[in-house]
């Protein structure tokens, strides 16, 4: 008998394992809609005492709306259930602890434009502070608790409302106009006082310890190629008067300045040499005296520095090859050992008070951004929030990080996206996807378009091409005025490898990527046809009239790039732009191009297709309405990796059965369980 009834149990736990495992959905390919629905993370902030951590996490209910909404939770810092605090239909963003942690601020259009409002922190209704005409942006609490502090475009002056409508509009090419300024809204009052009166731009700030000054980063237009090249790091008093300019010339400064713990230094990252490699760290007295690089003896890309207690050491956020890790700079000696080297991406981060913990985002190629805390020794780390559970239902690559020699003395690192499975059996095709920039690099995060594209059964080659981000400076600066040149040779080195080791099919390779990705990729089929298929994003087709065209690229980017400008160096510009090698072109080509592009003109892809129409080549163009340079209609996002597969497949004879249809993917907005109002 007591065999019959453990026999009998045995066999209901199988059946009852086997109806659970039936019941299990299937894991899937992730599609372009389930990649718009995902939740972001968008901001975090931790409490001044390091228990606490507020974030926002935004999410689109992609195909009923178009707009993403966000909302803010708070979490404990060492894990648990988040609880959100926020609710409105507007949305919310921008949390910002209060000093005294009692209670946090943040931005809403809830009241029907963006205004500041203020909650306690355990809870119950945001009050509004103020009554707003303007937008606030980089809302920061004074350090008594006072004040807050924020950037925002003045309303425009009864003149310039009359000038406006005298001459219908007409503006002045590169003039100054709508500049940035900082504003100040007294707590709990809501008195709002302009700091600064327009002599310049400001994109970024900080207060001083002692609440009696700011530090800005300021440029003279509001021009996106001002604020990125010609910065000055300044100090301001309450009433906007400049104290001290502390930086010696006007260069790149890409974030905040950080004030130390005693008010007397301020510390920022800037680039020794060219304009995007974060290599040096500057250390001033207030009074603008005493300015060193407290880097010189470290060779790697600083992504964020802020100062620790003792006010003789940085905690950095550096980039290095395809990941990301903290250092603890040292100003006493300039060593600067790793502290936390997490297998993947760190992104910004915040200490408390005491500088014993931060808060901080991660992702690697399986996860997906989502907020965690460490203490400031690397140990005991924790995610506090999965953002997107839904995730763990796709069938994603596995990502593989090898490197090789390119050139004599040249060691390239490289992903490779091991997709599920081939499309089309056998090997799987090969997809090269460069990097923009070029000054950037490829990381061991959560890729989308990798995501989908392995998922549709292609394996991804990334390349971190000479003239990367993460390998030091030289590497950074090896392809000036070689770009098309050494960085093609870096990239088909590693096509070359993965062919030969059986990981490629040699006749199903195809090639696409996005800005320079897309420039390297109009310019590689002009060099070779070994490419099938080719599919150009937002590429610069002529560099020598982009320079006219574009935003950014002109002036000392250009002269870092190409050695010059097009009018004294016009071959510097004309050698490496696809449009003067057209014919040489045996490659099917789509163009995909969003029309309101400034950073590479819609007219860059009008070039390379006209250009490649008129020769003769198979092209297709895409043009997506009202886009710049990074798409924001979901359905567009959609659209462009939709037709960039059926691009490559209809060019490889790839034929897919048309997936069943799936229901919207889980609402992943986090736990809630005490959204505002509810107490």
């Amino acid at each position: 008998m007591k065999k019959h009834i453990t026999a009998a149990a045995v066999l209901m736990m199988v059946l009852h394992v086997l109806s659970v495992w039936a019941q299990a959905p299937a894991k899937h390919a992730v599609t372009p809609e389930e990649l718009v629905r995902m939740t972001r993370l968008s901001g975090m902030d931790l409490s001044p005492d390091g228990s606490r951590v507020l974030y926002g996490a935004s999410r689109l209910d992609y195909p009923a709306s178009d707009k993403p909404v966000g909302h803010i939770y708070m979490v404990s810092a060492s894990g648990g259930a988040p609880r959100q605090m926020t609710a409105s239909e507007a949305g919310e963003s921008g949390p910002a602890w209060a000093p005294d942690g009692q209670s946090f601020a943040f931005v809403s259009a809830r009241n029907g434009s963006p205004q500041v409002f203020v909650m306690p922190a355990d809870g119950g209704e945001g009050v509004q502070i103020g009554k707003l005409l303007i937008a606030p942006s980089r809302l920061k609490w004074a350090p008594g608790g006072k004040a807050l502090a924020f950037l925002a475009e003045p309303e425009p002056t009864a003149a310039q409302k009359a000038e406006d409508e005298a001459t219908g509009g007409v503006e002045i090419m590169e003039a100054p106009k709508d500049m940035i300024q900082l504003f100040t809204l007294s707590y709990p009052e809501g008195t709002l006082t302009q700091v600064t009166q327009g002599d310049f731009n400001v994109s970024d700030f900080t207060w001083a310890p002692d609440g009696k000054s700011l530090a800005l980063v300021t440029a003279k237009t509001q021009l996106l190629y001002d604020n990125m090249t010609s910065a000055t790091v300044r100090v301001v008093d309450l009433a906007g008067k400049t104290t001290a300019v502390l930086s010696p010339k006007e260069g790149p400064v890409p974030s905040a300045p950080e004030f130390s713990p005693d008010g007397t230094k301020v510390a920022w990252r800037y680039p020794t040499e060219g304009s995007s490699d974060m290599n040096g760290v500057a250390i001033c007295g207030v009074d603008g005296k005493g300015l060193a690089n407290a880097a010189a003896k470290v060779d790697v890309h600083f992504q964020q520095v802020a100062w620790l207690p003792d006010g003789r050491s940085l905690l950095a956020l550096t980039y290095e090859g395809t990941r990301a890790l903290l250092r603890k700079l040292s100003l006493t000696d300039g060593e600067a050992p790793a502290v936390y080297t997490p297998a993947g991406v760190i992104g910004a981060f915040r200490l408390d008070r005491a500088g014993d913990r931060l808060c901080f985002s991660f992702t690697d190629p399986r996860t997906p951004p989502s907020p965690w805390t460490v203490k400031v020794d690397g140990t005991g780390a924790v995610q506090l929030a999965d953002l997107n559970p839904q995730v763990k239902d796709w069938t994603l690559p596995e990502v593989e990080r090898f490197t090789y020699e390119s050139a004599p003395g040249v060691r390239i690192e490289a992903l490779y996206f091991k997709p599920p499975v081939a499309a089309g059996g056998g090997l799987a095709p090969l997809m090269v996807m460069p990097h923009g920039g070029p000054d950037w690099m490829d990381q061991e995060g959560f890729d989308t378009w990798a995501a989908f594209m392995a998922g549709q059964g292609y394996g991804i080659l990334q390349v971190n091409f000479r003239g990367s981000l993460g390998y030091g400076l030289a590497f950074y600066a090896a392809n000036r005025g070689k770009e098309g040149f050494v960085d093609y040779d870096d990239i088909m080195a590693g096509v070359d490898l993965l062919v030969k080791s059986g990981k490629a099919d040699p006749k199903k390779l195809v090639i696409g990527g996005w800005s320079y990705g897309g420039c390297m990729t109009e310019w590689a089929i002009t060099r070779t046809d070994r490419f099938k298929a080719a599919v150009v994003g937002a590429g610069v087709a002529n560099y020598y009239s982009n320079y006219a065209q574009s935003d950014i690229n002109h002036g000392v980017a250009a002269e870092w790039e190409f050695l010059g400008n097009p009018y004294d160096n016009p071959e510097h510009f004309t050698r490496g732009s696809a449009v003067y090698h057209i014919r040489s072109v045996k490659t099917p080509v789509l163009i995909l191009h969003g029309t309101d592009d400034e950073r590479v003109p819609y007219a860059q892809g009008l070039e390379l297709y006209r250009a490649l129409k008129t020769t003769g080549k198979q092209v297709e163009m895409a043009s997506y309405p009202g886009e710049g340079h990074g798409f924001r209609k979901p359905a567009h996002n959609v659209d462009r990796l939709k037709r960039w597969i059926a691009f490559y497949d209809q060019r490889l004879g790839i034929v897919r059965t048309p997936p069943a249809p799936r229901g919207s993917s889980p609402d992943a907005k986090g736990p809630a369980s005490s959204p505002e109002k509810a107490r």
